[in-house]
């Protein structure tokens, strides 16, 4: 079992929504999006969640990367908080049934978000 990765659009030109290249990436609590100078020979790319500065890294992988643990960290912090319909909800002695048992609390978030698990 995994977590699900983030979808990420494809390379978008500048536009409405940015004044540089960009992809972006939907979650179920927020918008990734990473922009950079494609004119400029060496530039960052400037990673932003909802609008706020997260980080800039040296490459698009990176930048795909850092996104990746943010919003592993984010749903850890928010995990307590996460409210699925009573069907999918897991309680807490739940969790930590799961974890004791060795399941990775990636793979237990997933369930949470998305009501199941890759195998």
């Amino acid at each position: 079992m995994k977590a699900h990765p983030l979808k990420w659009t494809e390379h978008q030109p500048p536009n409405e929504s940015s004044h540089y290249d960009h992809v972006t990436s939907q979650t179920p609590i927020g918008i990734f999006c990473i922009e950079w100078k494609s004119w400029k020979e060496y530039d960052s790319y400037c990673l932003t969640f909802d609008g706020d500065f997260v980080d800039a890294l040296p490459t698009l992988e990176e930048a795909k990367a850092r996104a990746g643990k943010f919003i592993l960290d984010k749903l850890l912090e928010l995990a307590p908080l996460v409210l699925l319909e009573e069907k999918d909800r897991i309680h807490i002695s739940d969790r930590i049934a799961l974890q004791q048992k060795g399941h990775p609390l990636e793979e237990t978030l997933s369930f949470w978000l998305y009501g199941t698990t890759e195998k």
